[in-house]
């Protein structure tokens, strides 16, 4: 029986992937490490094992223990600090951990905002138009950025997640501010909103809660063979609420189709193998740019197989053998809808 390791599986993409995997996972031993492990998730796996923060000494050698010692055919990590750390510690070494998804040079560039414009914004990727406070040119390339894109733009930090940090840049004394802070990118805003939905009104005070409504957020899913010919992508639209997906559907878009193939080209030629997900937008041009590159499963991912794109399924069956998940007897929806759940589910 194939055993696989989940790192980090208390996570939204730990529960994305065993979400997936529920009622068809008889030919699979799951094992599961978490910093606490009084969380939902584990309850799902078969072995459930403490683990150290990603960025602990104890963290590397403890993976390359479980997986000597309880045989994992496949490493699973469920956060972007997993997949790097892990592809770094394995290549060139003699290393028990057999990673999914572990292009360590690949997986470092796409974790920097910058370093993917520079080196994917000419490919069929075509990341978004990126300049960086830390480019000693920036102030040489600001005239001719803001006179192309105008505002509102978008500024981030270089490396990071889940819109950590993420601000709307709005007239020039933000925009300046912004590029005084080290390790901060600024994009287009793409797939802009209505202009009404960028305007916060303090007369009366702060707002407890707010946010840039998000309505039709667009991402491509990339299943990527080992062999290369068997690769599937899905594109999707979602309504994101406070940052959490609550509705997707699958997008039919021929234009956004058109880019997802050039895209799975350009992954294909840099011998991607495994899931990797594209966070995507249209500019005012009518071009499509990726802005985040995830190489891994997502928090969509479960919501995606009942779209009737099964990447679980497909990748562990690819990696581990033919039928090693069993197939989905659920009916494929037009739309997923995601409400909370109550924690701990006891079952």
């Amino acid at each position: 029986m194939p055993r696989i390791l989940l790192t980090s599986a208390g996570s939204l993409v730990g529960q994305c992937v065993l979400e997936s995997l529920r009622n068809r996972r008889a030919n699979l031993f799951i094992v599961g490490t978490n910093t606490y492990l009084d969380h939902d998730n584990l309850r799902e796996c078969d072995l459930a094992i403490p683990s150290p923060r990603t960025d602990e000494a104890t963290f590397l050698p403890l993976i390359e223990q479980i997986c000597r010692e309880h045989q994992i055919d496949l490493v699973i990590p469920c956060r972007d600090e997993d997949i790097l750390a892990l592809s770094g510690k394995i290549e060139g070494n003699d290393s028990p951990i057999r990673l999914l998804s572990a292009k360590f040079d690949l997986i470092k560039s796409v974790r920097d905002k910058y370093d993917s414009y520079l080196k994917y914004g000419q490919t069929g990727i075509n990341f978004a138009p990126t300049i960086c406070s830390d480019d000693p040119e920036v102030s040489a390339k600001l005239p001719a950025f803001i006179e192309k894109w105008g505002f509102p733009l978008v500024s981030k930090p270089r490396v990071g997640n889940a819109s950590i940090g993420v601000r709307v840049v709005t007239d020039f004394d933000q925009l300046r501010l912004a590029l005084t802070r080290p390790g901060r990118v600024l994009q287009p805003f793409l797939n802009l909103p209505s202009p009404e939905s960028l305007e916060l009104d303090t007369s009366e005070g702060l707002p407890l809660f707010w946010e840039i409504p998000t309505n039709n957020f667009k991402a491509v899913s990339f299943f990527i063979s080992r062999s290369g010919s068997a690769s599937k992508f899905q594109c999707t639209s979602s309504i994101l609420r406070l940052g959490r997906l609550e509705q997707m559907r699958e997008d039919h878009d021929p234009t956004f189709q058109d880019y997802a193939r050039r895209a799975l080209e350009t992954l294909h030629s840099i011998g991607w193998q495994g899931p990797v997900m594209i966070q995507a937008g249209i500019d005012k041009y009518g071009d499509w740019h990726a802005f985040e590159l995830n190489p891994r499963f997502s928090g969509g991912t479960s919501a995606r197989q009942i779209l009737g794109f099964d990447e679980v399924k497909m990748t562990l069956d690819d990696w581990l053998g033919e039928d090693t998940v069993e197939p989905s007897h659920s009916p494929i929806l037009k739309v997923v809808h995601r409400s909370l759940r109550e924690w701990p589910n006891l079952r």
